[in-house]
């Protein structure tokens, strides 16, 4: 954009992110231009001997005060003349008396007008360019958290930026998500909590939506291209494999539920989808499942009373015998007690109905046991 704005200017950048060989190089061909402007970071406040630097200008004063010696001590060397100016907004005008403070010669002086004909150009070139518009919003961020990090906090007070103003000055089509502007408070989205372009005062969001812009450099856009194609078809793919756990784990719960909804079949559930039990949740499978069985074998019990089923079929559901044994084991028990020629009655133990409930009444109390000793267990 130099050559647009200013026609006839030479304009160089050196910056940490460019390589050693490329900083040599600029650095070299800035210093044989007969005039031009250096765009620079602190990467060059130290070391560097350039001849005839007439000006210094500092946009923003550097987080650490010490640069700023170092920064203005770029022109005016080896007997030469030059000048340095820092750029301040109004609530930072203490820093001037801050800087002599510190023995740093240092006079205000009058406000610089506001040129504002640059702006709209930066817009649309933002708007036409991916590159542009990224170069602006990587620009704002590193500005504000800067700003935030800065030591001089008593100075450089972040509740009195002006962001609007700061991200216009950037071209910033849409202000970026950043924690240091929903702390501001001052945020307000003009498509509500929905997801709308979010403003500030100072700053209206471009009609452009950043997605459709596109690089001016083919190659980069082509490569743009593709790699949104890959992130949308692993999405697709993600989004595919989550429905189709999401159906087997639906199909293994109904497939749980036909089979009773026992404990055991949702361990075997959980066992299926990979899912690790603790140690916790298995003694609680393995409560609910004495538990079920217990229910089970009552409802076998009153319908044994009632007569709705022989003891035959009440003790081979029940596990007692098989259907291959001729007579359960009560009539064994019976037979046993006959062969050794005792006519008394059978014990009350072995008659239908009672041996159950006292076989139940044991299995409750081994399981009221085991739950005592598990939630002693647990609290150590």
């Amino acid at each position: 954009l130099g050559p647009r704005l200013l026609p006839g200017l030479q304009v160089r950048a050196l910056h940490g992110k460019m390589k050693q060989a490329a900083r040599e190089s600029t650095l070299a061909d800035y210093t044989k231009l007969a005039s031009g402007v250096l765009l620079c970071t602190d990467v060059a406040a130290r070391g560097l001997d350039i001849p005839d630097v007439a000006w210094i200008v500092q946009v923003d004063p550097p987080q650490d005060p010490d640069q700023f010696v170092h920064r203005v001590g770029r022109t005016a060397r080896m007997g030469r003349q030059g000048n340095a100016l820092v750029m301040l907004m109004p609530h930072e005008v203490p820093y001037i008396e801050f800087l002599r403070l510190r023995k740093v010669p240092a006079t205000e002086s009058e406000a610089l007008p506001v040129k504002t004909e640059a702006l709209p150009l930066l817009r649309r070139e933002s708007e036409a360019d991916r590159e542009v518009m990224e170069a602006g919003v990587h620009a704002f961020v590193s500005y504000v958290r800067g700003y935030k990090e800065h030591q001089c906090k008593y100075i450089f007070r972040m509740q009195e930026l002006a962001l609007g103003r700061v991200a216009t000055s950037m071209a910033v089509l849409r202000l970026p998500r950043m924690p240091e502007l929903r702390k501001g408070g001052s945020l307000s989205s003009a498509g509500g909590p929905s997801g709308g372009p979010v403003s500030l005062p100072g700053f209206t969001p471009s009609s452009v939506d950043p997605e459709t812009v596109r690089y001016k450099d083919k190659a980069r856009e082509k490569q743009r291209q593709a790699s949104l194609r890959k992130a949308a078809e692993a999405a697709a793919a993600a989004a595919t494999a989550a429905a189709s756990s999401a159906a087997a784990k639906q199909a293994r719960v109904r497939q749980s539920r036909d089979n009773g909804g026992t404990a055991a079949a949702a361990a075997a559930d959980a066992f299926g989808s990979g899912e690790r039990l603790t140690a916790a949740k298995r003694r609680q499978l393995q409560q609910r499942d004495e538990a079920d069985d217990l229910e089970q074998e009552y409802k076998l019990l009153k319908k044994l009373k009632r007569g709705k089923i022989s003891q035959r079929q009440f003790d081979i559901a029940t596990g007692l015998c098989s259907d291959e044994d001729d007579d359960g084991p009560a009539a064994a028990a019976a037979a046993s007690l006959a062969a050794r020629g005792d006519n008394d009655e059978v014990p009350a133990q072995l008659q239908p109905g009672r041996r159950m409930a006292a076989y139940l009444k044991a299995k409750h109390k081994r399981k009221k046991r085991r739950g005592s000793s598990a939630a002693g267990g647990g609290g150590t």
